[in-house]
C-alpha cells in the first residue's frame, strides 16, 4: 500500500502540472483581445497578444511532402526499429525497440478573414495545434536513403553497433488549409506571428475559439479532480501503509550453516563479497552454482573463503554443474568472495548473474575449542592474498560461450 501511495502522488503531480498547463491556455486565450480580422491592427493588448477567427485564405498552400495534401503546417517522424541479441545468463536474448531517426516540420504564411478584411498569419515555426494524421507507412528497411512518397531521407545506421535496424516507420500530421481556423499570437507589424517565451508558439485551433475554451477548460478540471483524488488517497497510503514484505536478505549476517541458500548476484569484474560468523568450530560443506538457465553462459562459481590472515577455502567450478567442497573452519569472522572461474564474466552478459550459495555445517564434526584446525588449506599451506586468479588472467571470451 505504501508504494501505491507514492504511485498516487506522483500522478497527482503529473496531474496538477497538466491542470495548470490547461489554465494558462484559457488565461492567455481571455488575454488576447479578440477582434474581428480587418480589425486587428492596433488592437494588441498591452503584451502584444491579438486573437481573431475567420475562414483560411491562401493563395498557394504547403503540400505535405508524402501524402501531398494541401496543408498550413506539418510534422514528420520517423522511427527506426531494431532488434538486439544479447548474451545473458539464459542464453542469447532478442531486444526490440525504435527510436525517432528523423523528423522535419515546416509551416507557411496564410491569410484569416471573417469578411471584415483579412489578416496575415506567420506559421513558419512550430505550432500549438491539434494535428490530423495524414499519412503513415513502413519499410522494411532500417537505413539508408529511403523513400515515402516522393519525401525522400536518408536514415543512419544505430549509434550502438550491436543494433541492427530492421524497418523504418513514417507518421505525417497536418493542419489542413482549409476551413476555418481560431488563431492566438503575438502581433507584430502587420502580421500574427508565435508569442514569446520558450513555449510561445502561435496557437492555432480549427474547431474555433470557444470550443478551444471549452476542451481546455474541461481538461485543467480534469487534471485537478484527477489530482485532488490521488493526493488524498495517496497522502495516507504512503504514509500508513506498510511496504510490502521484502523477501529475506538471507546472505546478511550469515552464521554458521544457513537454512537457505543466499541468493546473490554479480554485475561486473569486481568479487561479490559476503560476511561469515563461525561460532561452532566444525567441518562446513560449500555448494554454489549459478542460477541462470544456460550452463554454458551462466556463473561458474569460483568462491574464496578469507579471515584477516588471507585465504583459507578456495573452491571453483570447471563448468556449468553445481560445485561443492569442504573444509574445517574454526571460531571467527571471515568473507565469503564469489566470482566466475573466468573473472568477471558477468560483465559480458546483460543484467548480470546470480548464483546461489549454501553453507552446510557437516553432521557429527563440532569439535571442542581449541582444536587444530584441517581443510583443504591448512595455514601452512595458505596462497597470498595476490596469489588470486587476476582478472587480467582470464581468457577473454569472443564467441559468447566460456
Amino acid at each position: 500500500m505504501m508504494y501505491l501511495g507514492y504511485l498516487f502522488i506522483l500522478i497527482a503531480v503529473a496531474a496538477v502540472i497538466f491542470g495548470f498547463m490547461q489554465r494558462k491556455k484559457m488565461k492567455t486565450i481571455v488575454s488576447a483581445p479578440f477582434k474581428p480580422t480587418g480589425q486587428v491592427q492596433g488592437s494588441a493588448g498591452p503584451d502584444g497578444l491579438i486573437s481573431c477567427q475567420g475562414a483560411i485564405a491562401v493563395t498557394q498552400p504547403l503540400a505535405a511532402p508524402v501524402s501531398g495534401k494541401p496543408c498550413l503546417y506539418y510534422e514528420i517522424e520517423i522511427k527506426q526499429e531494431w532488434e538486439q541479441h544479447v548474451q545473458t545468463e539464459d542464453g542469447m536474448k532478442k531486444k526490440t525497440g525504435r527510436d525517432t531517426a528523423h523528423t522535419a516540420k515546416a509551416g507557411s504564411m496564410f491569410n484569416v478573414d471573417d469578411g471584415s478584411g483579412p489578416v496575415q498569419v506567420d506559421a513558419t515555426d512550430k505550432v500549438d495545434a491539434k494535428l490530423e494524421k495524414s499519412h503513415t507507412e513502413k519499410k522494411s528497411y532500417g537505413y539508408g536513403d529511403i523513400t515515402f512518397g516522393s519525401y525522400q531521407v536518408h536514415i543512419q545506421r544505430p549509434s550502438d553497433s550491436d543494433k541492427h535496424a530492421i524497418a523504418t516507420h513514417l507518421t505525417e500530421k497536418i493542419l489542413p488549409a482549409d476551413g476555418n481556423v481560431f488563431v492566438v499570437g503575438k502581433l507584430t507589424g502587420d502580421t500574427i506571428t508565435k508569442r514569446d517565451g520558450m513555449l510561445g508558439n502561435i496557437m492555432l485551433a480549427r474547431e474555433g475559439r470557444d470550443a478551444l475554451m471549452g476542451s481546455s477548460k474541461r481538461n485543467m478540471m480534469i487534471g485537478f479532480i484527477v489530482a485532488g483524488l490521488t493526493f488524498v488517497s495517496g497522502v495516507p497510503m504512503a504514509a500508513f501503509g506498510t511496504a510490502p514484505a521484502a523477501a529475506a536478505d538471507t546472505c546478511s549476517g550469515m552464521t554458521d550453516g544457513l537454512t537457505s541458500p543466499c541468493i546473490g548476484r554479480s554485475y561486473d569484474a569486481n568479487d561479490v563479497v559476503f560476511n561469515w560468523t563461525v561460532t561452532t568450530e566444525a567441518d562446513y560443506a560449500f555448494s554454489s552454482v549459478g542460477t541462470g538457465q544456460s550452463t554454458t553462459m551462466r556463473i561458474w562459481p569460483d568462491i574464496t573463503v578469507r579471515n584477516a590472515s588471507g585465504p583459507m577455502f578456495h573452491m571453483s567450478a570447471s563448468d556449468g554443474a553445481p560445485v561443492e567442497s569442504q573444509s574445517h573452519f574454526m571460531p571467527g569472522s571471515y568473507e565469503i568472495h564469489v566470482n566466475d572461474t573466468h573473472y568477471g564474466w558477468a560483465e559480458n552478459l546483460e543484467g548480470g548473474a546470480g548464483f546461489s550459495l549454501m553453507i552446510t555445517q557437516v553432521p557429527g564434526t563440532a569439535v571442542a575449542a581449541g582444536a587444530e584446525p584441517t581443510g583443504d588449506l591448512p595455514a601452512g599451506d595458505q596462497p597470498a592474498a595476490d596469489d588470486a586468479p587476476a582478472p587480467d588472467d582470464a581468457p577473454a571470451p569472443d564467441d559468447g560461450n566460456k
